[in-house]
């Protein structure tokens, strides 16, 4: 998922609370909280050098529409 005006990717602009590193990715919402919790600004985000996930709230802003 980019972010329309800059071009960069969402898990790029939010960094890991442990290592300050940047995200490697964003993992995929399961079924359970895409059907009911679809407008949550929470998303999970995997960092590759502490390798674990956290979540993160994220700007509504940045959020595409139905992601």
């Amino acid at each position: 998922m980019l972010d329309t005006e800059n071009k960069i990717p969402l898990e790029s602009q939010y960094k890991c609370p442990k290592c300050n590193s940047p995200f490697h990715f964003q993992v995929k919402r399961s079924w359970f909280r895409k059907k009911f919790f679809p407008n949550s600004p929470i998303r999970r985000f995997f960092c590759a050098r502490c390798l674990r996930r956290y979540y993160i709230k994220v700007d509504p802003d940045k959020l595409k529409k139905g992601s």
